[in-house]
């Protein structure tokens, strides 16, 4: 089936926005080109109604003003970077600060409030919708003009996000997709109606500021979701260390919708939306590496620069039981 694409609107400054749809059998996925958005998703239930599971805005006012960061990517870096400053080659850069005295998500001027190009690609094996962006040397304080293309691609049942970025010098790169999935259905319950499965022995504690402190075991904790449980607790913001399958499993059980999630990367920040609006009425699953990385010496601090691009891969797949 066709691409389609339809106005959205034009942003403050007069710049023309659209949504683009992909469509087949197994779901509908709106996508917009401000801050490289999922918009919606439409997905069947165990009776095959279809109902939308992320939430989102049905204009561009809304993500104009979308302090939660529905549906957007977000970045250079995901989560925050303390202090908004970090050191890379013998150099201190000095970021925007956004969340008190850290940078969240890239800062105030981040990826996720741009209008990004947009390339619509059609094949018989699925439809992709290609967004690209130029970000200028040291906008935001990060080091580097980089080329970025998030694409996002619809193949049967599965939704498959792939990030590239590709640096003209060394700097530092981790993206993701900030959706909040809500399998009731066009919110019908919050999240404590659903269950969680994440492949992790291992979660990282954060401090007051929502920065990483404490590497902990998830054994006989609200953190163990090693067998798939029933969500409890609201207040999840916090960075899962993934074994090897980096697979999670979302649910509603009274609706038989299922999310299973799959990426390459080491990390996951769950985040149980509890500043939204309405609290709790979507889980965030940021597939992602180590947030703070850059000034955690207990984590690798992986540059990017010519010769050696980002990349990132996280699937998506939705189904019924």
């Amino acid at each position: 089936m066709a691409i389609i694409k339809e106005n959205f609107g034009k942003t403050k400054s007069g710049r023309e926005v659209s949504k683009y749809t992909l469509q087949n059998s197994n779901l509908k996925v709106s996508l917009i080109n401000y801050g490289a958005a999922v918009q919606s998703i439409i997905a069947p239930d165990k009776n095959g109604n279809f109902e939308d599971v992320v939430l989102g805005f049905e204009d561009l006012k809304g993500y104009e003003a979308n302090d939660c960061y529905l549906g957007v990517t977000v970045g250079r870096i995901a989560g925050r970077i303390s202090g908004a400053e970090f050191q890379l080659n013998g150099e201190i850069y000095k970021l925007a600060a956004n969340n008190g005295k850290n940078s969240l998500h890239g800062g105030p001027e981040g990826l996720w409030n741009k209008v990004w190009d947009a390339e619509t690609i059609e094949s018989e094996e699925g439809d992709s919708v290609e967004f690209s962006l130029k970000s200028p040397h040291l906008e935001e304080g990060f080091p580097g003009e980089v080329e970025m293309r998030v694409r996002y691609t619809l193949r049967g049942e599965v939704l498959t996000i792939e990030y590239l970025g590709k640096s003209d010098r060394k700097t530092i790169l981790n993206l993701t997709n900030h959706s909040y999935f809500n399998l009731s259905g066009n919110k019908k319950e919050n999240i404590f109606s659903h269950t969680l499965y994440i492949d992790s022995e291992k979660y990282i504690d954060v401090d007051s500021e929502n920065i990483p402190s404490e590497i902990k075991g998830v054994q006989s904790t609200l953190f163990d979701f090693r067998e798939e449980k029933q969500i409890t607790d609201g207040h999840y913001d916090n960075p899962f260390i993934l074994e090897k399958s980096r697979k999670m499993v979302y649910s509603h059980p009274a609706s038989g919708r299922v999310l299973e999630v799959v990426t390459d990367q080491p990390a996951v920040v769950v985040y149980a939306g509890w500043f939204l609006p309405e609290r709790n009425m979507g889980l965030c699953l940021e597939t992602q590496d180590y947030p703070n990385a850059v000034n955690d010496p207990r984590f690798e601090t992986k540059i990017y620069g010519p010769g050696k691009p980002y990349t990132q891969k996280t699937t998506y797949r939705f189904y019924s039981r």
